[in-house]
């Protein structure tokens, strides 16, 4: 029977007793990052963790094995630089990093493992892309996943703001999330920020470098006061579907396996 383990409360002996050929490994991932003067820096690995452990459960139920590793809280996270905190992380140091972390688990004799990084700055992915090309190599297999990317308009329809497809960092979207599963660190602040939409995309296209530089000087992205607790039960369920489809569709089109075996 499928379950879900994670790694860092399991002993070695333990880890070493899962059937390698039938256990994915779960990476989460998100950068210590500034998210508005009403969220903490920690948004991005924070719902990476909650989003892989609501995805596991469903991926677990389709009687795929998953064992969960510790979130990596760092990436690539130059656009918030300018807010005190923001730690970010060198392109080629990201693919490093993933790189070992993949190789180590291939050479315990796992093979599969998905990278939920909750951080969609474009380098970023470009990186962890990267380290799952020169993962072949180990023998190990490495998705990075576009989940939240895909599910974007389906949780676009269900916020209030008036341009959801703007609503991109630590807007309704993210504090709807906080305000579900960490309501006491929402700063009470939320309910007065007026909101900011900004295409971000367009500004990075015409040459700005960071969030300040294309215009939203206090680190957010959206309406944030639209957010609500209900809101963030019913997106995170939204990704957690995309993201346990999305892995068994891989493990199909990598493996040739199907619902119930890997």
């Amino acid at each position: 029977m499928a379950g879900v383990y994670y790694l860092a409360k399991l002993t070695y002996e333990e880890i070493d007793r899962l059937p390698r050929d039938e256990t994915v490994i779960m990476l989460p991932m998100g950068p210590l990052e500034a998210h508005g003067p009403h969220l903490p820096l920690g948004v991005d690995f924070d719902g990476a963790v909650v989003l892989c452990d609501l995805a596991a459960e469903l991926i677990a139920q389709r009687g795929i094995n998953v064992a969960i590793a510790p979130a990596v809280p760092y990436a690539l996270a130059d656009v918030a630089m300018p807010f005190a905190g923001t730690v970010t992380l060198a392109r080629e140091t990201v693919t490093s990093l993933v790189l070992d972390i993949a190789r180590s688990f291939a050479r315990h004799g796992f093979k599969k493992m998905v990278v939920n990084c909750h951080h969609l700055e474009v380098p970023n992915l470009a990186a962890l892309r990267a380290a799952a090309e020169a993962a072949r190599e180990f023998g190990i297999s490495v998705l990075v996943s576009r989940a939240i990317i895909s599910s974007l308009p389906k949780i676009g329809s269900l916020l209030k703001g008036e341009h959801p497809e703007l609503d991109i960092h630590a807007g309704e979207t993210e504090t709807a999330f906080y305000l579900w599963k960490f309501p006491e660190m929402v700063r009470s602040n939320f309910r007065e920020l007026p909101p900011v939409w900004i295409d971000i995309r367009r500004k990075f296209q015409e040459g700005a470098k960071d969030f300040k530089a294309a215009g939203a000087t206090r680190g957010y992205l959206g309406d944030p006061a639209k957010a609500s607790a209900e809101l963030g039960a019913r997106l995170y369920r939204i990704q957690a579907e995309a993201l346990a489809d999305e892995v068994e569709k891989w493990l199909a089109a990598s493996f040739g396996t199907g619902e119930g075996a890997v």
